[in-house]
């Protein structure tokens, strides 16, 4: 209130009008950190992605039981895309380490994830890339996204006579 006696400022809403716009954008960042969100909600919009996680009930620092979560999660997220045909081309791997520690690995491809394999394949690979762990693990998840159409056939074919049709 000193500022205001100050300046020469008693009625509460010339305080308020003056000081105010060094303050409102931190009100919003101060509502939103509350949880108080106004804005609309759009539930029928474009997903981008689509992922599974799981919390361990204790910190795991065997690479096989580590594996397995990764692999169940796969399972999950690929009954996701079988079921509402949508195949993505990057795979993420999330690990949240018993500290809350969190790390992300991801691989993308020119082409979706065409077969549960694949997807394993990649997941598997991912997860490796930090095993053993320094540290437990307490949570891993898996995501799919970069979205194309449903999964191209095995034969890729090539323009023909693209001499000819360059001249």
């Amino acid at each position: 209130m000193n500022e205001g006696h100050s300046s020469g400022i008693v009625a509460l809403a010339a305080l308020i009008d003056r000081i105010w716009p060094r303050y409102a954008g931190h009100c919003w960042y101060y509502a939103i950190a509350r949880g108080e969100d106004y804005r609309p909600v759009n539930p029928n919009r474009v997903r981008k992605s689509s992922g599974s996680e799981t919390t361990f009930e204790r910190d795991l620092t065997d690479p096989a039981e580590i594996e397995a979560g990764v692999l169940r999660m796969v399972d999950d997220v690929w009954r996701w895309c079988e079921t509402r045909s949508r195949f993505g081309r990057t795979v993420t791997v999330k690990i949240k380490y018993g500290d809350f520690k969190q790390i992300t690995r991801r691989r993308s491809q020119a082409e979706v994830v065409a077969t549960l394999d694949n997807f394993q394949n990649l997941a598997r690979d991912l997860i490796r890339s930090v095993l053993p762990p320094t540290k437990g693990i307490r949570l891993v998840g898996v995501t799919v996204s970069n979205f194309g159409g449903p999964p191209a056939d095995r034969e890729v074919a090539l323009p023909m006579f693209a001499k000819e049709q360059a001249a």
